[in-house]
């Protein structure tokens, strides 16, 4: 209890700090910081100078590895053209800071806001009942001293998930001098208080709210892991009530009683679990320890309300393929993640896991065959469910601590899974979804280990290039919501340019079809290098050594030590500096000086012409790098260019 109550002072103490009274810290990205950032969507440090446990499983090893490759080491250069700015836009445009309250809004923006809980939320995590939700709803407005602190804090804290996920909603567009998602969290706030003293199924409930509310707008600082630690206390407080469990006095229990039990203890599991994922910690509770049933359909419901549009489709279908979901990480966590110090012997053996790698596998495979048969394909939780289980097959194919070269077969897996991941993407962005934290997180995971595997696995950049594309124009419409991802955005572009550029000075110096090294490289001979180097003894000398440079990017065995970007792009000796000077070079060409403010004030003015929305425009090698839309830049330009973009 006593570390509840440090959380619950956390927040109110953050909800009190004003904008102006926020102090930002300064940045540094080593690759190291870099990738720890790639691997969480968080500070790898912060302002009470404490360091926190980064798993491998988040993604951190394999940026580490990937960037040191890349010869990316120092990423100063990035940094200071963005990092302030960002940090100013995180917490004014964003609001995710403020210590003012919200009082009621007009009956149809709550309903609004309670259709989009049932249809985002509650499909995932049925830790309320809809009937009593709806019930509760209409008393707050006829009656509303009839509702216990208990009730109000429900509604407050549902109204503000469910705008918070409805942001991109036509109707909030009438909604004039609306509050902010934040203002009705402080008012449930108020009432929270006063509730946690005790340990009951409802304060289990008032909790989970909680921790889906922190989810769904924690991004890239976490308070020292609170969010971790407060699902921790969560299944804590569900084992104590004995919740994983069938009770003694199940007998005695009516069926909405034990359905409410199975429902609450689940939906604490999906959440621990998904935050154990996110940040690569340990598990609560074994899947051997829990007892009881899945949650079933159950008469109450049934809600015959045509705005429940997706629940009414679907009902719990994504909580339960979640549950058989999260198993499948929790086994990926524990046998392929499984520490592997220098030095020492791993529990399990290599056999073993290699065993363990199929059989995830397959799960997984199973898994996608489920979605595709239970969920309809135009809702959005398909995109989201089937994203999340593409993950946890990228995960498990990328290179590990157990796989450290995976063989071609994975890397094919990989790249195939990015690019089903990117496809359900750009589905959801077509639409009305509201991206979340956690999507930011598997857009970081799902560009790096596309990357990697095109290097790996193909001769010619058409693939990344296309790829890329799509990805950025992503990436672009998830910065309206998180500014600060304009980081990893800046990130992508530059790793993808230097992969690009080494794919098209090889095709020149080696003179290659526009053939795919996935398809050919399992029937390439080591006849290869010979004939290559045949073909420079055609050339001068200095042709030569170009060509034996250019050797070392095709791998004779894909499976082997990884390669060495700085043999491949030697003449690239700072990446980062050389595409800062053409960027600068490139804007000096589109500014006009005249409508250029004093610096002091962080905007500037471009003009309109030879700019072509990102959207329409094909994406080649120098759009990569020059196109206005794509290179790095500070959010408030990109705002400014956005106004002006027709």
């Amino acid at each position: 209890m006593k570390k509840i109550d440090e959380l619950n002072e956390k927040i109110k103490a953050k909800n009190s700090t004003s904008q102006a009274s926020i102090k930002l810290p300064i940045l540094t990205s080593t690759s190291e910081e870099l990738s720890n950032e790639v691997g969480s969507l968080t500070s790898a440090s912060n302002n009470e100078g404490q360091g926190k446990y980064i798993g491998a499983a988040t993604g951190s090893n394999f940026a580490k590895m990937f960037l040191n490759q890349m010869h990316i080491q120092k990423l100063d250069e990035l940094d200071h053209l963005s990092n302030l700015d960002l940090s100013i836009n995180d917490y004014s445009n964003v609001s995710f800071f403020s210590h003012s309250c919200a009082t009621l809004p007009p009956y149809n923006i709550a309903k609004l806001a309670v259709n989009n809980y049932v249809n985002f939320i509650h499909i995932f995590y049925p830790i309320l009942n809809i009937k009593d939700l709806l019930s509760s709803l209409n008393h707050i407005y006829t009656n509303p001293s009839g509702l216990d602190y208990h009730e109000k804090y429900i509604i407050f804290m549902v109204i503000a998930i469910g705008l918070e996920k409805g942001d991109l909603d036509s109707t909030l567009s009438t909604y004039y001098n609306q509050f902010k998602p934040i203002e009705f969290y402080n008012t449930a706030q108020r009432y929270l208080h006063r509730l946690l003293s005790n340990r009951t199924l409802e304060t289990l409930q008032e909790l989970l709210l909680l921790v889906v509310w922190m989810t769904s707008i924690n991004i890239f600082k976490d308070d020292n892991g609170d969010l971790w630690y407060l699902g921790r206390y969560v299944m804590s407080l569900a084992i104590e009530l004995n919740l994983h469990k069938i009770p003694s006095s199940n007998k005695y229990l009516s069926e909405y009683n034990k359905e409410l039990r199975n429902r609450l203890f689940w939906s604490t599991y999906i959440l621990e679990r998904s935050n154990a994922v996110k940040f690569g910690r340990g598990l609560s509770i074994r899947k051997n320890d829990i007892q009881i049933n899945y949650p079933k359909f159950m008469n109450d419901d049934i809600i015959d309300d045509s705005s429940f549009y997706s629940y009414n489709r679907i009902n719990l279908v994504p909580c339960l393929i979640s549950i058989d979901l999260y198993e499948i990480y929790t086994l990926l966590l524990e046998t392929i993640y499984i520490s592997r110090t220098k030095g020492s012997k791993p529990k399990i053996s290599d056999e073993e896991i290699f065993q363990y790698k199929i059989k995830i596998q397959d799960l997984i495979t199973k898994t996608l065959e489920r979605i595709d048969k239970d969920v309809n394909n135009s809702l959005f939780c398909y995109h989201e469910l089937k994203i999340k289980t593409l993950i946890a097959s990228i995960i498990l194919n990328r290179p590990s601590p157990s796989f450290l070269s995976p063989d071609l077969r994975s890397l094919l897996t990989c790249k195939d899974n990015c690019m089903q991941c990117l496809d359900s993407f750009k589905y959801l962005i077509h639409t009305n979804w509201r991206s979340s934290p956690s999507n930011l997180h598997d857009l970081v995971n799902i560009s790096l280990t596309m990357i990697f595997c095109c290097w790996k696995t193909e001769v010619n950049s058409d693939l990344l290039k296309s790829f890329s594309s799509d990805i950025i124009i992503i990436m672009t419409d998830v910065i309206k919501f998180f500014p600060s991802f304009i980081k990893f955005k800046n990130l992508y572009i530059v790793v993808s340019s230097i992969i690009i550029r080494g794919f098209e000075k090889n095709q020149m110096s080696l003179g290659m079809d526009n053939t795919n090294l996935s398809e050919n490289l399992l029937t390439k001979t080591n006849n290869n290098k010979n004939d290559n180097n045949d073909n420079g003894n055609n050339n001068n000398d200095n042709d030569n050594n170009n060509d034996n440079n250019s050797n070392t990017f095709i791998p004779n065995n894909i499976a082997t030590t990884p390669q060495q970007a700085i043999d491949i792009f030697s003449d690239v000796p700072s990446p980062l500096q050389q595409m800062k000077a053409n960027m600068m070079m490139h804007n000096m060409n589109l500014v006009d000086t005249n409508q250029i403010p004093a610096r002091g004030k962080n905007k500037r003015s471009y003009n309109e012409s030879g700019l072509r929305s990102p959207a329409i425009s094909p994406l080649t090698t120098t759009q990569i790098q020059f196109q206005m839309a794509h290179y790095p830049m500070k959010y408030s330009e990109a705002q400014n260019l956005q106004q002006q973009i027709p």
